[in-house]
């Protein structure tokens, strides 16, 4: 009986070190090292709302905004495109995008929310004018054409 005792002790025992230890490690990686990276980052903060027009024959064909958080040099963000023919909308892409800033630039990837879609996106961009403005180019698979597609693009920050 002691032995049986001993033995479902010591699974408790690890059972309950396991989830000490996995608990343990989630406050340290999603709460101490961010907080500690925000403290100690001194780099460029491009957080926040950010919007750009496309023009197609005179006409704004596509409206888009940017919701960026950023976490030290990690950023994520949400893109939400509004197509737009002739006054009336379209159609409605959201795109969930990861990232990171280096030195002066903003790289971000991602693809479409609703995963019954294709849609994969990059932007490359450069940061401007004290930070107000991201100016680069936009890579995206083109659903409509199947093809894929690029277009340079000023971001201004709202």
């Amino acid at each position: 009986m002691e032995i049986i005792s001993s033995f479902g002790i010591g699974i408790i025992g690890g059972i309950i070190a396991s989830i000490l230890y996995f608990f343990i490690t989630v406050v340290v990686l999603k709460i101490i090292i961010p907080w500690l990276e925000t403290i100690t980052y001194k780099g460029v903060v491009v957080k926040g709302t950010w919007t750009t027009n496309a023009y197609y024959e005179g006409k704004v064909m596509e409206n888009m905004g940017l919701e960026i958080t950023q976490n030290a040099t990690r950023i994520k963000a949400k893109l939400v495109c509004v197509e737009v023919i002739e006054g009336n909308v379209k159609s409605v892409a959201i795109f969930v995008l990861a990232g990171f800033v280096k030195d002066r630039f903003v790289h971000l990837y991602g693809e479409n929310k609703d995963r019954k879609k294709i849609g994969v996106m990059s932007i490359l961009c450069e940061i401007k004018r004290g930070g107000n403005v991201l100016e680069g180019v936009d890579c995206w698979y083109d659903t409509s054409d199947d093809k894929i597609c690029s277009a340079e693009r000023k971001w201004a920050k709202k």
